[in-house]
């Protein structure tokens, strides 16, 4: 049977793989802002690449992913790997057209518009009404 590490070693593991692990925060949770005639969201996408975005639209939710692996090489024949990677799922406001969501990206942002549904007015339906008579 193997001996047991130290507890002060077997600590500073722990200590130190948290440390390696740990997630980061997102800077600023995002938030559908109503703009005009529609709502928008931006997300911080600096450190991804277009191609390794995702985003889905599955029923009323949104689904926006991303995943980045990077290999760092210090020019001694050693190297490393850096993944970052992020999941949100985002609810579609009320009273939008899921079929008109649209995103884009400039300047490490990732830009979801989402305008509101056209609502027939009393005149277009007057309209539609008089030539069906």
């Amino acid at each position: 049977m193997e001996p047991a590490l130290p507890m002060k070693h077997t600590s500073t593991a722990y200590k130190c793989h948290n440390k390696i692990y740990q997630q980061k925060p997102l800077s600023s949770p995002a938030q559908w802002r109503k703009e005009g005639s529609g709502f928008s969201l931006t997300l911080d996408t600096k450190d991804f690449c277009p191609e390794e975005l995702s985003v889905r639209q599955v029923d009323r939710k949104l689904h926006v992913s991303g995943k980045s692996e990077k290999k760092h090489e210090d020019g001694k024949g050693s190297y490393s790997y850096r993944t970052q990677e992020f999941r949100r799922v985002f609810d579609l406001p009320q009273g939008v057209n899921p079929e008109a969501v649209t995103c884009s990206m400039a300047g490490g942002k990732l830009y979801i518009q989402a305008p509101l549904q056209r609502q027939l007015t009393n005149v277009t339906i007057k309209m539609f009404m008089n030539l069906l008579t």
